[in-house]
């Protein structure tokens, strides 16, 4: 009887709308992969003739001679072909895994073909019913195209906003963008302007942020203890309200239990029922006072800790700080004691060269004061020779010898003239430079203490 064939005849197809196969057309063609195997081993087991049966192979070669067992070259030769055999069988089975393959991949080729001629069969049914239903009412045409229309219309207007959305959220980025590299440029400013700052301004700023902290917080503790002060005093009156309450409610048990009369008795029992709904509420009255004054403790108890910590810090900064201006001072100080140092070393040597001038002055006049003498006496001389002489001639000689050593004398009067101008100058300059060069030496020993009392 002829082995029967699989069934090749092209099947319905099973597909989602997307083109991928479905889980019930996976489970099928995994029966039908299953099947081709089957009928594919029953092929192979008939076709291959039954194998002799193998022998135990003896360990040692006077045996294999003795009993007639295969020899160890006859062992190996039917290993190697045994190797061979299963070489050959994994490659008749891959091939036959991939003719498998292939012809359940031409059958799913295949319904996938069906279904698309079958859609586009429909669309075309669809297509051909439309028009008929067109010719028959034409202002189904007329919707459809006002209906393409707004739907065109609101696709662009979508486009629109979807544009305009685009270039809002571009803008909003690229402001945020600018905003943070401005903020980048401040803080990078700040930074180098903070490095060129003092180091006493530089803790200035720092103490500044401190108290920007520790201000609320002491202004809230200080507000707390206040409340927390009113609290323990209104208690202290609820206290006292309570325990004369308790006294009432004590009075009262007392005369309830000497009553014995009903009516007497009812009336005390009111009483008391009026005192213990005052007391009740007396001590709902300190329920919430303590309540309160146990939340304003818990408050305190997290406040504190962290006022505590700043006051600390500012401390620290404040003892940065003074340090900081000390250290400061002290180099301006010694900076202005190198300037006035500076100041009466040139004070000392402009001394000197006014010093040195008024020498020269006072040599220069003391040399003029004697040439003017021997001119004084040579004048002398000559108005002597001009009283003796009786010649006209000889006397016009003589007075104009005299004129001569008159225009001498005059030009040395002119340069003592200039010569004590000069003199008297530099004694004015000297006496300022005296009055600055003392000053300065007040200031620098004034320095001197200063830095002192820094140190």
């Amino acid at each position: 009887m002829p082995e029967k064939e699989p069934n090749t005849s092209p099947q319905k197809p099973i597909t989602s709308g997307n083109g991928f196969l479905r889980r019930e057309e996976i489970k099928t063609m995994q029966k039908e992969i299953s099947k081709l195997k089957g009928e594919q081993k029953k092929k192979t087991v008939a076709a291959k003739p039954p194998e002799a049966p193998k022998e135990n192979v003896p360990k040692k070669i006077s045996q294999e001679k003795t009993s007639g067992a295969p020899t160890i070259e006859e062992t190996i030769k039917t290993s190697g072909q045994e190797k061979i055999d299963d070489a050959l069988k994994r490659v008749r089975d891959k091939q036959e895994d991939e003719r498998i393959a292939e012809e359940i991949e031409r059958r799913r080729q295949e319904r996938r073909k069906e279904e698309v001629m079958r859609i586009e069969e429909a669309k075309k049914i669809e297509e051909a019913k439309r028009l008929e239903e067109i010719k028959k009412n034409p202002e189904i045409k007329e919707t459809e195209e006002v209906a393409e229309t707004k739907e065109i219309t609101e696709i662009k207007k979508s486009g629109e906003i979807k544009q305009d959305e685009e270039i809002k959220k571009n803008k909003e980025k690229e402001e945020a963008k600018r905003i943070a590299e401005m903020k980048k440029e401040e803080e990078a400013r700040l930074a180098e302007e903070e490095k060129n700052l003092p180091e006493s301004e530089r803790i200035e700023r720092k103490l500044a942020e401190i108290i920007t902290k520790k201000s609320p917080l002491q202004e809230k503790i200080g507000n707390l203890n206040k409340e927390l002060e009113q609290l323990k005093v209104a208690l202290a009156e609820i206290l006292k309200k309570e325990e004369g309450a308790e006294i009432k409610k004590k009075e009262i048990d007392e005369m309830e239990r000497k009553t014995v009369l009903t009516r007497a008795r009812r009336k005390i029992e009111k009483e008391r029922e009026k005192t213990e709904k005052e007391r009740e509420k007396i001590e709902k009255e300190r329920w919430q006072a303590e309540d309160r004054i146990e939340k304003i403790g818990k408050e305190l108890g997290r406040i504190e800790p962290e006022y505590k910590k700043i006051s600390e810090q500012e401390k620290v900064f404040l003892a940065k700080k003074e340090n900081a201006l000390k250290i400061e001072k002290e180099a301006k100080l010694k900076e202005a004691l190198l300037d006035l140092n500076s100041q009466k070393k040139y004070s000392e040597l402009e001394r000197e060269k006014i010093l040195a001038k008024k020498d020269r002055a006072i040599y220069d006049l003391q040399d003029i004061s004697e040439r003017e003498k021997v001119i004084e006496e040579k004048i002398i001389k000559i108005e002597e020779r001009e009283k003796e002489s009786a010649l006209p001639k000889e006397k016009r000689e003589i007075e104009k010898e005299r004129w001569e050593i008159e225009k001498q004398r005059r030009e040395l009067e002119r340069q003592r003239w200039q010569k004590e101008t000069e003199k008297n100058n530099l004694n004015f300059q000297l006496k300022k430079l005296d009055a600055a060069f003392q000053e300065t030496l007040a200031k620098i020993k004034e320095t001197e203490e200063n830095l002192k009392n820094i140190a």
